[in-house]
C-alpha cells in the first residue's frame, strides 16, 4: 500500500452511471465532500471549476475509448491567490470484471504551483 500512496496520483474510477466505485489518494482539492446524504456520483462531487471539462472529457473517453486529458487552474486556498495547475487524464478500463459495462479511471496530477 505504501507503494501505491508514492506512485499512484489522487484516482477515482467511476461505473457507467458516473458513480465513484473506488477512489484512492488526497482528494479533497478535486472532489467536495458534503455533509449529510452521501453523494456517490463524480458530477455531484467534482469542484465547479472542473465540471464541465470533466463532463465533456469524459463523454468523448467512452465515445473513443482513447485516454482523455485537460489542465486548469484552480485556487490552492480560498482565502489565498496562490493557483495550482492540475492535470486530469481520463482513461477507460478494457476487460474489466468489477462493475457491469465500463469502467473509467480518473487521475488528478498537481503540475505544479505558480504565483498569479
Amino acid at each position: 500500500m505504501a507503494l501505491l500512496e508514492t506512485q499512484l496520483p489522487p484516482t477515482v474510477i467511476i461505473d457507467d452511471n458516473a458513480d465513484i466505485i473506488y477512489y484512492h489518494g488526497e482528494l479533497k482539492p478535486f472532489l467536495n465532500f458534503p455533509l449529510g446524504e452521501p453523494k456517490n456520483n463524480i458530477m455531484q462531487m467534482v469542484l465547479p471549476d472542473l465540471r464541465s471539462r470533466l463532463r465533456g472529457c469524459l463523454y468523448k473517453a467512452k465515445k473513443s475509448h482513447k485516454k482523455q486529458s485537460f489542465h486548469c487552474a484552480l485556487m490552492a486556498k480560498a482565502d489565498d491567490q496562490e493557483k495550482v495547475d492540475i492535470e486530469v487524464n481520463l482513461s477507460v478500463l478494457q476487460n474489466q470484471k468489477f462493475t457491469e459495462g465500463e469502467a473509467v479511471v480518473i487521475t488528478f496530477i498537481q503540475k505544479r504551483k505558480d504565483s498569479y
